[in-house]
């Protein structure tokens, strides 16, 4: 008896459904990615670039800037703009603290590029950033004899194309004096203390005397040999850390630098341990009982 013959299932004619579907998928996908893409704030993005611009704009030991990967907005940053006013409002867009530090970077680096190409002195300055803010390194070899505070004559024209840029602002700026390790051996700055303190403390009276940078945006501070950029071991690392810092201070980190703008007694206030009551730190002016 002959066997009977087994059926064939039907071919299945909706096999292109899962490719079909998987397409689908993928351009689902690719749409989401592309709309969100599209959806990006114009003001952040900006920020971002010029955050980058900022990072790549640097001038090291050797006096030679690296040039910026954002060449077109380099130039559209060098437009005068009102910076004082816009640093003062805080802002995070445009306008804001990330675009104003890199317009106040661009213009600091093409100062000191210049005076490093005309002076021919390969040590003169040095930029960079970091969590305080925006620093310039006034190599201390170059603007000070040993053991004194005041400024070389000719390089005092550096200093005021310097002050120039950060007149404007109302930043806050702190200048940083610093020494290497070696004792200084002069009778009128018996430590490395006071002569770094004494160089900032000059160089602030000079920014604000002379050159008229409001006197409330100004502080200053000497470290002595004790905040090193490098190993005092050599001679060039003790070069390196005989410094005198501008730093333009981050204006996003509350404890920086108090503003010299006025504050908020509301805002000024701790608790006391016992009471649980509010302590105000900074008192304004009391009135008369009388």
């Amino acid at each position: 008896m002959a066997r009977k013959k087994k059926e064939e299932a039907p071919e299945n004619q909706e096999r292109w459904l899962v490719s079909y579907a998987d397409v689908i998928t993928l351009l689902f996908a690719f749409f989401v990615v592309m709309y969100s893409i599209s959806e990006v704030n114009a003001k952040k993005l900006k920020r971002v670039g010029s955050s980058f611009q900022a990072a790549f704009n640097f001038i090291g030991l050797a006096g030679q800037g690296k040039a910026s990967i954002f060449p077109a907005e380099q130039k559209q940053q060098a437009v005068s703009l009102p910076l004082g006013e816009k640093a003062a409002g805080r802002g995070e867009g445009e306008g804001g603290y990330d675009v104003i530090l890199a317009q106040i970077q661009n213009e600091i680096f093409k100062t000191l590029r210049e005076e490093i190409q005309v002076r021919k002195i390969r040590d003169l300055a040095r930029l960079r950033v970091d969590e305080r803010g925006l620093v310039v390194s006034l190599a201390a070899s170059e603007f000070y004899r040993p053991g004194e505070t005041t400024l070389v004559p000719n390089l005092v024209p550096v200093v005021d194309k310097l002050a120039e840029i950060l007149k404007p602002l109302k930043i806050p700026i702190r200048i940083e004096g610093h020494t290497d390790n070696t004792p200084v051996l002069t009778k009128a700055y018996p430590s490395n203390w006071d002569l770094s303190t004494a160089r900032a403390v000059n160089l602030v009276r000079y920014l604000s005397e002379r050159s008229g940078i409001d006197p409330r945006r100004l502080s200053a501070a000497g470290y002595g040999e004790f905040r090193p950029l490098v190993s005092n071991d050599s001679e060039e690392g003790r070069g390196m850390n005989r410094r005198v810092d501008i730093v333009i201070l981050n204006i996003r980190e509350n404890h920086v630098e108090p503003s010299p703008y006025g504050f908020d007694p509301t805002a000024s206030t701790v608790l006391d341990k016992e009471t649980g009551r509010g302590l105000t730190e900074i008192s304004g002016p009391t009135k008369s009982k009388d």
